[in-house]
């Protein structure tokens, strides 16, 4: 009971505010007898003030907390409807995610934290009414009557800033059949006007989680020098396939993948995969494990046919600076084949590359 009075004292009474800032405390309960889950990151570029627009989001697989379905979603862009020509801001996430079927929803910037006290989320629509501005209402209003009949429900996206300068988002669920706005009108006569508004009613938070790159590593992200770097696994076999996995659990960001195995049953007590996908190209098999792994990762891989390419030119040219022109769009090649011909081919040529 002191500590609370102390918390009440420096917070609320005298306005105090720490340097390091802590979320508003968010009580997430079922919504129609299940959870909600978005997850988002940082936008390439940046909102302008009381934007809103279209929310672009796909599904990930369904989870289960509590005996309770969660329904998982991840944000891929917003695209900004303020003005007549719209902006697309896409979230900083791999391709594989942004390339997914996209759903819709709407986002409103506030013009304040909706919270009470500065510690806990707003609860009911009475005290958040006031941080949208008209326009923002009258905006999801609009996506209302055009997406009505085409989804049962859709997500609110409330954000605001915090004090290291970006953007947070909170998400409420609004479901078709039981909308929280209502028309309103204003004046009398020739100038009377509708507009709209929130009704009275409890909010229904979903979950949101901020994957943003420094976030989703933290203290176990590799170095920054590292993690851009351009790199090249051949061979992701036992080694090659646990060594992608290491990298893209520290946060590496563009790896390029050469194998011209298929993963068969018997190599998964020894290696990466998982038994579950039966037999499938290595690359293709990797590739699948790491977007789940990460959203952060780009990955590609060579064809097959690469390797028979390199040790055929490599024997039928003196001059081997094409494969050596080939090699150094990577910054760092990782050798895991147990190929001799192949490594001595790689030793020959004099790339630029860090082997």
């Amino acid at each position: 009971l002191k500590q609370l009075k102390e918390w009440v004292e420096k917070y609320y009474v005298r306005g105090e505010k720490d340097a390091h800032y802590e979320h508003l405390v968010v009580n997430h309960h079922t919504i129609r007898g299940q959870y909600y889950t978005f997850c988002f990151a940082e936008t390439q570029e940046d909102f302008t003030e009381r934007d809103y627009g279209i929310v672009h989001y796909t599904t990930l697989p369904t989870g289960r907390k509590k005996d309770t379905p969660v329904i998982n979603y991840v944000v891929q862009k917003f695209v900004s409807c303020v003005q007549v020509k719209k902006t697309e801001m896409f979230c900083r996430i791999s391709k594989s995610y942004q390339e997914l079927r996209s759903f819709k929803g709407v986002y409103c910037l506030l013009n304040n934290i909706p919270s009470v006290y500065n510690k806990f989320i707003v609860e009911n629509y009475n005290s958040i009414r006031g941080l949208f501005s008209q326009s923002q209402k009258n905006y999801i209003h609009s996506f209302v009557v055009s997406h009505r009949g085409k989804c049962d429900f859709f997500p609110l996206f409330c954000g605001y800033r915090i004090p290291e300068g970006g953007v947070h988002w909170q998400a409420m669920i609004l479901f078709m059949d039981d909308l929280p706005i209502e028309p309103v009108r204003v004046g009398t006569g020739k100038n009377r006007l509708w507009l709209t508004d929130f009704r009275q009613g409890q909010i229904q938070w979903a979950e949101t989680v901020d994957i943003s790159y420094k976030y989703f590593f933290g203290r176990g992200a590799m170095p920054k020098e590292l993690a851009n770097k351009k790199m090249l696994i051949m061979g992701v076999g036992a080694i090659g396939s646990i060594l992608a996995e290491t990298l893209t659990r520290c946060g590496a960001k563009n790896l390029t993948l050469y194998d011209i195995d298929n993963k068969e049953p018997g190599n998964v007590c020894r290696s990466a995969y998982p038994f579950y996908t039966g037999i499938i190209e290595k690359t293709l098999d990797i590739t699948s494990l790491l977007t789940q792994i990460s959203p952060h990762v780009e990955c590609t891989s060579l064809k097959s046919i690469a390797d028979l390419v390199i040790k055929t030119y490599a024997a039928g040219h003196e001059d081997k600076s094409a494969l050596a022109e080939f090699f150094d769009e990577f910054d760092v090649i990782f050798d895991c084949t147990t190929d001799n011909q192949l490594m001595r081919v790689m030793d020959s040529i004099g790339t630029k590359a860090q082997l």
